[in-house]
């Protein structure tokens, strides 16, 4: 994740120094600056506390270990250390930086755009009030924060970062806060995710956000916080869980799935799966797996560019208040039925309609049959009774089939004509009247005759 100076300055006065501060005597443990060995034997020596922040030099390289500093009231930090973006002539060696005895950070430990560092080793440290940001760092490939417990946020931008020692992560500073792991080359971060963590509040910035692309190594990833608004992960042959062993309860304001996926499944701990939206772009299933949408309640479902056998959810769906749902560029997703053979021949029923009020209805390009929503339009139907009360469709339907459909928009239209859908209608279906010709006339392109019927239309291909 790119870093400003102007953003880095929010952080709580983290580069205050940046702005004039004078470097302090290392002797009062006050604003310290790590330029050469010597003041790192120093400090290491005499600093239980350091007073401010404790700043480390871009040239400082070799070993170096504080064994006495235990608290920093303010800042660990390296602003803009020696690299390939930012060279110092001459180009210092790596660096290795052991803080053995510390355990308390009051702001942030941030280093920003080092290609010397190779090692940062702070096992005692259980806490950083505000962020963790490890950013840009090119050389780092050992970690040791075996008791980081609890921080405001966590960056890790490390792309050659094998050896991550961490027990447990337990919690925000101050309620809320994310975990970015942008890159590494570590084939595990379930130490971040598999405690029950409640997150407050529903700031877009709050949650995590994960992409494999940038973590290679990593196969399988366990949510298993209790609460959180945002998840946003990017898979590449990846298995994904929602929930751990600890988890009874998971809250997703807002979820969002793309790339490809071995699993996506619900653990058997959870009790409770709540999603507010739930979006799925660009999204294939790996080895031709359903795509399961395993939720409780959810109040939104968008699925657009998804290769899947089927989408299936579970019976609890029933139960899905003021439901808006929307399938667009799927025509390999079968919906031709609620129900599909299991691999012992026996029929299955994979999906199921909320029974009350739904937001809005969206198929565009999918491949339709009209028992997909046999329960939809029996729940719905007035039949002869005009005046019934039955649930209804708060805003739009728009369906336009795909040209394998078998479906046909008439239940639609009746639907339609009892006043059950309240707001704009429209439906048609693209046929194939013969393959053969249309990739003669036009192998690229269709070719559309619409005819007019009863509030919808049927579109023809010639």
């Amino acid at each position: 994740m790119a870093v400003h100076k102007t953003a880095a300055l929010a952080l709580g006065g983290l580069f205050a120094l940046l702005a004039g501060v004078a470097r302090a005597s290392i002797g009062d443990c006050t604003n310290v600056t790590l330029a050469t060995q010597a003041d790192a034997d120093a400090v290491g020596q005499s600093c239980k506390v350091i007073h401010g922040d404790l700043v480390v030099g871009a040239t400082l390289n070799g070993t170096i270990v504080l064994d006495a500093v235990e608290t920093i009231t303010g800042s660990l930090v390296q602003w803009d250390g020696c690299s390939e973006l930012t060279p110092c002539t001459p180009m210092p060696g790596p660096l290795s930086l052991a803080l053995p005895s510390l355990t308390h950070i009051n702001d942030s430990l941030y280093f920003w755009n080092s290609g010397t560092l190779e090692e940062l080793r702070v096992p005692r440290l259980e806490r950083v009030e505000r962020s963790v940001a490890l950013d840009r760092q090119t050389a780092l490939r050992r970690l040791d924060i075996t008791k980081l417990a609890y921080f405001g946020s966590l960056t890790i931008d490390a792309e050659n970062l094998t050896d991550v020692r961490h027990d447990d992560f337990k919690g925000f500073t101050r309620g809320f806060g994310y975990v970015a792991l942008r890159n590494a080359l570590v084939d595990s971060v379930d130490s971040f995710f598999r405690n029950p963590i409640y997150v407050e509040g529903n700031d877009a910035l709050s949650g995590f956000s994960f992409n494999s692309y940038g973590l290679p190594n990593v196969r399988h990833l366990t949510l298993g916080w209790s609460r959180l608004p945002d998840v946003d992960i990017v898979g590449k042959e990846l298995a994904v869980t929602l929930g751990a062993d600890h988890t009874t309860s998971l809250e997703i304001d807002r979820l969002k799935l793309s790339g490809n996926f071995t699993a996506f499944e619900r653990a058997p701990s959870l009790k409770n799966l709540t999603v507010g939206s739930a979006t799925f772009t660009m999204l294939d299933m790996l080895d031709d797996q359903d795509l399961s949408l395993a939720f409780d309640a959810a109040s939104e479902i968008y699925i657009g560019s998804v290769h899947a056998r089927h989408i299936r959810n579970p019976p609890a769906a029933v139960h899905w208040a003021d439901l808006g749902l929307a399938i667009q560029s799927a025509l390999d997703l079968n919906l031709s039925s609620q129900y599909a053979e299991t691999e012992d021949g026996e029929r299955e029923k994979i999906w199921y309609w909320p029974d009350g009020d739904m937001r809005y209805l969206h198929f565009d390009a999918v491949t339709l049959g009209n028992p997909f929503f046999d329960d939809f339009v029996a729940r719905r139907d007035k039949g002869n009774d005009t005046s019934a009360a039955v649930p209804k469709v708060l805003e739009d339907v728009k369906i336009f089939a795909g040209p394998n459909s078998t479906f046909n928009c008439s239940a639609f239209d009746k639907l339609h004509d009892d006043g059950v859908i309240l707001s704009d209608y429209s439906c048609y279906v693209l046929r194939k009247r013969n393959a053969a010709l249309a990739q003669a006339v036009a192998p690229h392109r269709w070719i559309l005759v619409g005819i007019a019927v009863a509030g919808g239309a049927v579109l023809q291909l010639l």
